[in-house]
């Protein structure tokens, strides 16, 4: 599916999910996907409050909705993904009217790593999908107008000064 990057291997947030999609992208479980939220509200459904900085609330206020990722402290109480941290994004309707509004008609957070086997680059050819993943997925949904871009911005806010992986 075309996201507000590039596109994505999307599926509702869940434990079934996120093993399926695990599978499918052949990963470890030790690296997790970038999970979508749709409003600034979710966020705190993910994060761990007591670890959730002023200046992290104030990187986020900067930085979203747009193309920016972030490792933030993760709920200890969640059990994907694996270890203290998590990586969330909220969606921007100016990057693709079309994705942003199925996550706002979903309401419901998204994992959306990038449409590719690990180790490969992200598949942006539309028969090289079509071949590669429709055994694999339940729908493949395209966009023809959708020119796929670079994958977000990705900031770790769990470290003092911040540091930009990607």
């Amino acid at each position: 599916m075309p996201t507000d990057t590039i596109y994505g291997l999307v599926a509702v947030y869940s434990k079934e999910t996120i093993e399926r999609v695990h599978r499918i992208k052949k990963r470890s479980f030790a690296k997790p996907f970038l999970v979508l939220v749709p409003d600034k509200f979710s966020i705190s459904n993910f994060i761990d409050q007591t670890r959730f900085t002023k200046e992290m609330q104030v990187e986020l206020k900067r930085g979203w909705p747009g193309r920016n990722s972030y490792v933030l402290p993760k709920r200890s109480d969640l059990e994907y993904p694996e270890g203290g941290k998590i990586v969330l994004r909220r969606v921007s309707y100016k990057s693709n009217p079309f994705f942003y509004s199925v996550v706002n008609l979903l309401n419901k957070p998204l994992v959306a790593p990038s449409l590719n086997f690990t180790d490969e680059k992200p598949e942006s050819d539309l028969s090289r999908i079509q071949i590669k993943f429709e055994p694999l997925v339940d729908a493949i949904f395209y966009d023809l107008d959708f020119v796929p871009g670079e994958p977000s911005s990705l900031w770790d806010l769990t470290v003092s000064p911040f540091v930009k992986i990607r």
